[in-house]
């Protein structure tokens, strides 16, 4: 029995000692410091050209212009006046991308027959860089229609709601009191005056633009 014993001792002494280790990948992991996340360049570029239109942008958050530099005059107009000017090329009709479409006949006429009514006419914007040479912001085809009646006698009176017996009738068809009461209607004009820095004319141009999505 003390034999069995003294040899199963002895088996155990002999035995190599193991020890429990991780395995490499293991320590590895865990050694090593962590990994910042890769971003992509496509991120990296496209970031930096948020930032560009950011910096180019006259909307964008913070005052892309001194405020001061903003230069409006408001004037008191009469239909007549503008209608002078547009016969005299005084006023640019050309730009005509206002994302409105052109007004029908009857829109025109009825036009005309607010201002029979006397119903006041929204404001007048336009762009006087040029001085002799107005553009149109907004109003393009509230003048266009202006235009074609009393200039150039381009079409009759059609749908009128009011004033039925004029009819098929142009500007010189009118009676005379009619006529005066046209001309002599005092309108609003808002004129982006010479010498506003352009990128202050071009935010406040978008700026009406955005404001004005209705027939004008």
């Amino acid at each position: 029995m003390a034999n069995k014993t003294r040899s199963s001792m002895a088996e155990k002494a002999s035995a190599p000692e193991v020890k429990a280790e991780a395995p490499e990948a293991d320590k590895a992991e865990t050694d090593a410091p962590e990994a910042a996340p890769e971003v992509e360049d496509t991120e990296v570029e496209g970031a930096e050209q948020a930032t560009v239109e950011a910096a180019a942008d006259p909307d964008a958050a913070g005052p892309p212009f001194d405020p001061t530099a903003v230069r409006i005059e408001t004037k008191a107009l009469t239909v007549n006046g503008l209608v002078e000017r547009l016969a005299e090329g005084g006023i640019d009709l050309a730009p005509a991308g206002d994302g409105n479409p052109i007004w029908t006949e009857v829109a025109r006429s009825r036009l005309v027959e607010s201002l029979l009514l006397r119903v006041p006419l929204p404001a007048f914007y336009f762009d006087a860089n040029a001085p002799d040479s107005w553009s149109v912001v907004d109003g393009l085809h509230r003048l266009a229609a202006l235009d074609a009646f009393v200039n150039q006698g381009a079409f009759d009176l059609s749908g009128l709601e009011f004033f039925d017996h004029l009819e098929g009738k142009t500007f010189k068809e009118l009676p005379r009191h009619f006529q005066r009461r046209i001309l002599e209607t005092k309108v609003t004009g808002h004129l982006i005056q010479e010498g506003t820095p352009e990128t202050v004319r071009a935010a406040i141009i978008r700026r009406i633009d955005t404001g004005s999505r209705r027939p004008s």
